[in-house]
């Protein structure tokens, strides 16, 4: 019971985090940079986590009963480490942090914290939950409804977002781009 009791509350945690977020992150201004992508991850996020659980209850794509408890035991890691990340990397933004993409005024490129090894943390950490998720539901047909639209949606998301920095920072994000990947330290 202790493995589905935390898996269960680490989602209820990363769900108040993201009300809280929406309702207190949101820019306010001008948010033309944001090109849709916010209401992208919405229409993305909300209905591949419907279907996913929808279909977890069901016998196809079910991983094995044996896997169970260790799928809730890593999903559970996952979405703790991805909460962690997010958190950290919105504390370091501080006030430049916001749910729409947006550049204040006065607002600089990060280069400490989590952003000293990626461009986005905020939204690995994103990632690491929704891949926590995927294998706390325990079926494989549900992990790549979930998965699939929410990383390509991120990725739109990343871009739009990138295209805004290269604008606003024209001589300063070239290099700090070179500097770090966007989502995965090595990688991408």
């Amino acid at each position: 019971m202790l493995p589905t009791s935390l898996f269960l509350a680490l989602n209820v945690a990363w769900l108040a985090l993201e009300l809280w977020l929406g309702l207190r992150r949101k820019s306010g201004g001008d948010a033309r940079h944001d090109a849709g992508t916010l209401r992208l991850l919405h229409m993305a996020i909300y209905p591949a986590i419907a279907l996913a659980v929808f279909i977890a209850f069901h016998r196809n794509g079910r991983l094995p009963e044996s896997w169970h408890v260790p799928l809730l035991w890593a999903g559970s890691g996952l979405i703790a480490a991805g909460l962690a990340l997010r958190l950290w990397a919105i504390r370091t933004l501080d006030r430049f942090f916001t749910v729409d993409v947006r550049i204040h005024d006065g607002q600089e490129l990060i280069g400490h914290g989590p952003y000293r090894h990626l461009r986005h943390p905020s939204y690995t950490g994103a990632l690491l939950a929704f891949a926590g998720l995927a294998a706390g539901l325990g079926n494989g047909v549900s992990a790549g409804v979930l998965l699939v639209p929410v990383i390509a949606a991120f990725v739109v998301r990343i871009r739009v977002e990138e295209r805004t920095l290269a604008a606003a920072f024209p001589h300063s994000f070239p290099a700090y781009a070179r500097q770090r990947r966007r989502l995965l330290p090595g990688l991408w």
